[in-house]
């Protein structure tokens, strides 16, 4: 695989939807790893494979304080608290210095495969909910700046 960079803003890739992963092999490991690396160097909690210029469904956020990384594969909400929408403010590592507001649901259920292949189920509320709403945005082509309140 070859050297991957963080895309910003203004690159097309990040308003393109991602394809599902059809296989989980050496090359999803491999990006994986590569996010993982991306994502700790530039002080990130979450990145995407668009946000690497590759149009797959695959997220690594930090969850738990920061405590927990964990690989998503071909994520998806199923579930959220549709009472409980909340103001917040976000930034993104692909839209540097450029902090913006918007609403975010409190509470969320997401069905993903991890790196085995194996469905799991995360049910997050507040900081975590608001990375994996984030991050799952940056795989459908949305970005914080198509949410903002303005």
């Amino acid at each position: 695989m070859s050297e991957l960079s963080l895309r910003l803003f203004t690159d097309p890739v990040l308003r393109k939807p991602c394809e599902l992963v059809e296989k989980i092999d050496e090359e999803i490991i491999q990006l994986v790893e590569k996010m993982i690396g991306i994502m700790y160097k530039n002080k990130g909690v979450g990145l995407t494979a668009n946000q690497v210029g590759i149009l797959k469904q695959v997220v690594i956020v930090n969850l738990e304080n920061q405590t927990k990384l964990v690989v998503m594969i071909n994520p998806k909400i199923v579930a959220v608290s549709k009472k409980d929408k909340i103001k917040v403010v976000e930034g993104c590592l692909s839209v540097p210095k450029i902090p913006c507001q918007l609403k975010r649901y409190k509470i969320v259920r997401v069905e993903c495969l991890n790196l085995k292949g194996e469905k799991e189920l995360y049910e997050v509320s507040d900081f975590d909910a608001q990375i994996i709403q984030h991050e799952l945005d940056h795989i459908n082509g949305i970005t914080i700046l198509d949410r903002s309140l303005k």
